[in-house]
């Protein structure tokens, strides 16, 4: 018998396979070139042109404002998209690929973006075309199959972004959730009223609660809207029920800061005023603690089958209404003895 030629113990690589680490290897060095020294000035605090070290610094300096949730935040969301790329190793492997030209109008594009970002001194373009990058080069060099698996990795990258321009918005939304719980809190007997984004009890010696900075707040609502997304990537739902779920988001996140604000001022009235001093940073922990058990029920509803259920329902009572008819109509032989007594 043939004996069988003993394994080796480390595959050599293909040609085709040195081609494509060289490729990547020379992606990677143009893209520090390009973001890395051709982009705008940082800033007076670091005169290179560098988009990356623009955004570390903002991650940084949003530690102050926004909470350590940030500054981590951001240095973790690389290690996520890594992660989730060696999660889709196989189906990357498996997945059919072939150049898309397509690919190539998008790389064009995000160049285009950081160019106009670099000459506007937009930093926020650059680090978006930077973000698109990581989608459009594959999608050229594969093909439509890879960048489908690549869509969601991508898009969470956006997160990186510094949206502390956010702030206002956030602002007149905290200003809303004051007069919702206000209005609630009436409701059930207790008379307070809300100034700006504070509740202020009527009664004398009564509470104050004071709802959590906008800036701290938007760092639990960028990290809330990230929670969101990965359980709308990772549930059994459709493509269309998951962007439902996720769009859901911010108004369960309002939910969940009134619903503390409720229950705060509830026991503020109760259990003395001592319970509604300035506690921004446990506020915020329970408004997203509280925001995600909105966000369950809410998953229960965008996952049951409201349509299919309907219809359901709907045909059970068409039935139903059907053999009533039925039941009340006169047999035909107790009609025709019927008619046969009349005469």
């Amino acid at each position: 018998m043939n004996e069988a030629p003993p394994l080796s113990r480390a595959r050599r690589l293909g040609r085709d396979e040195w081609l494509r680490i060289a490729l990547l290897a020379v992606m990677v060095g143009l893209g520090y070139v390009i973001y890395h020294r051709l982009a705008s000035e940082v800033g007076a605090f670091d005169r290179r042109k560098s988009t990356l070290s623009w955004v570390v610094h903002r991650w940084d300096t949003g530690r102050l404002s926004h909470g350590a949730v940030v500054y981590y935040f951001g240095w973790t969301l690389p290690l996520f998209y890594l992660g989730l790329l060696w999660r889709a190793r196989h189906r990357l492997a498996a997945a059919p690929k072939r150049v898309a030209w397509t690919g190539l109008a998008m790389v064009a594009g995000c160049l285009l973006l950081h160019y106009v970002g670099v000459k506007t001194e937009q930093h926020r373009l650059s680090l978006l075309s930077l973000i698109g990058l990581t989608w459009a080069l594959p999608l050229f060099f594969s093909g439509w199959a890879v960048a489908r698996i690549l869509a969601f990795p991508s898009a969470i990258l956006i997160f990186t972004l510094p949206l502390n321009f956010l702030d206002a918005p956030m602002y007149r939304v905290r200003i809303r959730v004051a007069r919702l719980a206000a209005g609630i809190l009436n409701a059930l007997g207790i008379e307070c009223a809300a100034r700006a984004t504070a509740i202020v009890s009527t009664t004398e010696g009564g509470f104050t609660v004071q709802l959590p900075p906008a800036d701290l707040g938007l760092g639990a609502f960028i990290l809330f809207l990230f929670v969101m997304a990965m359980l709308a990537h990772f549930s059994p739902l459709s493509f269309i029920r998951k962007w439902v779920f996720f769009a859901l988001g911010p108004p369960l996140y309002a939910a969940g800061l009134t619903l503390v604000m409720v229950v705060v001022s509830i026991l503020a009235q109760t259990l003395g005023t001592d319970i509604a001093g300035p506690r921004p940073g446990l506020y915020t922990s329970a408004v997203f603690i509280a925001g995600l058990g909105w966000a369950l029920l809410a998953y229960r509803l965008v996952r049951y089958e409201w349509i299919a259920e309907t219809r359901r329902r709907l045909r059970r009572w068409g039935r139903q209404l059907a053999s009533e008819g039925r039941g009340n109509l006169p047999a035909a032989g107790q009609s025709t003895a019927a008619g046969g007594e009349e005469k």
